[in-house]
């Protein structure tokens, strides 16, 4: 259950996001409206990355043992973001000539759905059933 809540409020929080950040995000990514049509296919697509990062969040917390701790568990993202989202996601637009500011929308909205992962596994009570 804490995966799939993670996941709702992770989707709905994406579109608030980019939704308040639309103007933004199209300068930054150089995309026109009418390039950045969105369908089923694509909110489906993003349903399911959320169910999976919410779901290995959760599992990294309970390997951890850190599955009932805010404070631990806010770290351990923040640091998860850092290194293994921010820094690659921060080198892909470099080369791909991408501005710094797609990079703090991207890279922002990644960090506030690792923690609202981590947040509904918390608060929840819940790592994956299978890791206990």
């Amino acid at each position: 259950m804490p995966t799939c809540v993670g996941a709702i409020v992770a989707f709905f929080f994406g579109a608030a996001w980019y939704g308040g950040l639309s103007k933004a995000w199209m300068k930054a990514a150089k995309v026109t409206p009418e390039e950045a049509k969105m369908g089923p296919v694509l909110f489906v697509v993003t349903f399911v990355t959320a169910l999976g990062i919410s779901f290995g969040i959760g599992a990294v917390l309970a390997t951890l043992g850190i599955s009932n701790s805010i404070p631990s568990a806010m770290i351990v993202t923040a640091f998860i973001w850092l290194f293994l989202t921010l820094f690659p996601l921060n080198l892909n637009h470099r080369y791909q000539g991408a501005s710094f500011a797609l990079t703090l929308i991207d890279g922002f909205y990644w960090l506030a759905v690792f923690q609202i992962a981590a947040l509904s596994h918390v608060l929840m009570g819940g790592a994956p059933k299978f890791l206990g």
